[in-house]
């Protein structure tokens, strides 16, 4: 099981499927982010769920404190900052909380059985490589 393949199939197909389906009231949140980059972005973990979501809808990711952004997040960045000629430091932005995603959320945005089945699998992977886990081996 490749791990960074998995984590991207995941959030093109649950994630940004449930931002854009509003379904779910959790795939429904909005705050202002921070443009910064989060603490967690330059430590392994950061490296091992990378930074950006291949997606054009402005939305951010909160995987334990490292906040991952899509690319029309960066693009609208860009743009109100060629626009408005200042600094911007916050956007509106779709949040997601893993922490909070269930295995019925899951379910009721995609039918692919594989996705549902390997989402407890994805999270667990997430907590090990976040620390909040240790990797068992049997």
């Amino acid at each position: 099981m490749d791990f960074k393949q998995d984590l991207y199939r995941f959030e093109k197909e649950v994630i940004v499927r449930g931002v854009e389906q509003k379904k779910v009231p959790m795939f429904s949140k909005k705050a202002a982010v921070s443009v910064k980059d989060c603490r967690l972005h330059k430590t392994p973990f950061g490296e091992d769920i990378g930074w950006l979501i291949d997606t054009d809808l402005i939305l951010t990711i909160d995987y334990y404190g490292h906040l991952k952004k899509s690319r029309g997040f960066y693009d609208y960045y860009a743009c109100k900052n060629l626009i408005e000629k200042q600094q911007i430091k916050l956007i509106e932005s779709a949040v997601v909380f893993f922490a909070s995603i269930r295995i019925e959320d899951v379910a009721a945005v995609t039918n692919e059985v594989g996705i549902v089945a390997s989402f407890p699998f994805i999270k667990n992977e997430i907590l090990i490589r976040r620390g909040f886990r240790k990797r068992v081996v049997v």
